[in-house]
């Protein structure tokens, strides 16, 4: 498993999850254009609610791309760990912008069912929403390969974005079909599957926001890469024994922190050299491992 863990290449670099970025930020302009003159002009504001959450999608992916690229700032004087915990905070921040999406969705949605004799929407608009759910089907495709590649929480929240708008439209899709082909009692399918459309993407700003808001919180959610560095530890017969082993996650790295008893009776020249030891050991068999604290103590034995 530490081979498997250690040896398989990553597939994507940040400049692919800058670049899904920006194409998402470009097809989201388009998107939202025509769905705004498509709802405007084809008398559907499920397509308008549509349009709404393209235009976060505008934001959300421009958040994404500049959180992406400060990211892969190197450490400087101000920010010894790195800037890595922009990436995070761009996922969150999508995830809050998705919030608002919603309230207005879900205000004008109600408004137009209080107000049924809206009329029905017309028939050209499907083609439009058909189109809509095959290229955001497409973006989260691909958006969350490169995430999972990279373990970038902005660009997997992302993908999950463009999920959103899909599944959306796809429901969109349905509501639409309905009110135009039901009859009159269906009238209004297509402003309830705004509302529903809504629920789903309050479920999606959980699976966006959450994740984002736990690696903020330096929460300890890599099990199998501590057991693998503690395995690397336990070769070095100068340590003793392990104490402390925390790998956190900040951006596209890791952060590890080490507290390791040593024999009481060695020089700290002697501690000095182990520590290096230790730290070159973990660094070359995890290229993902950017930062190794090792804080070295007096084996027990030796203290009594």
């Amino acid at each position: 498993m530490l081979e498997r863990m250690n040896k398989t290449p990553t597939l994507n670099t940040p400049k692919d999850g800058e670049n899904i970025a920006l194409f998402g930020i470009a097809a989201n302009i388009s998107l939202a254009t025509v769905k705004f003159l498509g709802g405007i002009f084809g008398n559907s504001y499920v397509l308008i609610a549509d349009a709404i959450e393209s235009t976060t999608d505008i934001i959300g992916s421009g958040i994404v791309y500049l959180g992406v690229r400060y990211a892969q700032r190197p450490v400087d004087a101000n920010h010894p760990y790195g800037h890595g915990k922009t990436e995070p905070m761009a996922g969150l921040a999508v995830s809050i912008l998705l919030i608002f999406a919603v309230i207005e969705i879900v205000k004008w949605a109600i408004a137009r069912l209080q107000s049924p004799d809206t009329g029905l929407p017309a028939p050209w608009i499907l083609w439009i929403l058909l189109a809509v759910v095959i290229l955001k089907g497409t973006l989260f495709v691909r958006a969350l390969a490169i995430g999972k590649s990279l373990q970038s929480t902005a660009v997997t929240g992302d993908a999950f974005h463009h999920l959103s708008d899909a599944v959306t439209t796809g429901i969109a899709l349905i509501g639409t079909l309905i009110a135009l082909f039901a009859g009159p009692t269906f009238a209004t399918a297509a402003d309830w599957a705004a509302l529903i459309a809504a629920l789903f993407m309050c479920y999606n700003i959980y699976h966006i926001g959450w994740p984002a808001i736990r690696e903020l919180l330096d929460e300890v959610d890599h099990p199998d890469m501590e057991q693998a560095v503690r395995t690397i530890i336990a070769r070095n017969i100068a340590v003793k024994n392990i104490n402390t082993c925390i790998v956190r996650k900040s951006g596209f790295d890791r952060i590890t922190e080490l507290h390791l008893l040593i024999d009481g009776e060695q020089t700290v020249r002697e501690w000095h050299v182990i520590a290096h030891q230790v730290e070159n050991d973990i660094k070359q068999t995890f290229t993902n491992i950017a930062s190794v604290v090792v804080h070295v103590e007096p084996s027990y034995e030796v203290v009594a």
